[in-house]
């Protein structure tokens, strides 16, 4: 995977912006928002879920998801965290077939 992303054209900002990421880690654990404001959402909105990612992103989607009406889950199959980059056919079909509803 390492060896895609690094050929693609924004590979040299993310390794620069790479020292930032402690930071917001750390900041991510400090973040407790009030979930119920989440309910006011109003428009469709749609997670992307990828089978092969960590378990705390398939806890993360579905907290968020199970608070915001007309919203709808989808599973990339044999995908990780970064299936825009690895998977870009898959993923943009998805997004024309929910854009298409």
């Amino acid at each position: 995977m390492i060896d895609r992303i690094s050929t693609m054209p924004n590979w040299k900002s993310q390794v620069d912006a790479a020292h930032t990421i402690p930071r917001e880690l750390r900041q991510s654990h400090c973040y407790a928002p009030d979930l119920s404001a989440l309910e006011q959402i109003a428009i469709p909105t749609l997670f992307f879920l990828e089978s092969d990612s960590p378990s705390f992103f398939k806890q993360t989607t579905e907290t968020l998801q199970s608070h915001i009406p007309n919203s709808q889950v989808v599973v990339l199959p044999g995908q990780q965290h970064s299936a825009m980059l690895t998977a870009p056919d898959l993923f943009a079909n998805e997004i024309i077939r929910f854009l298409k509803q």
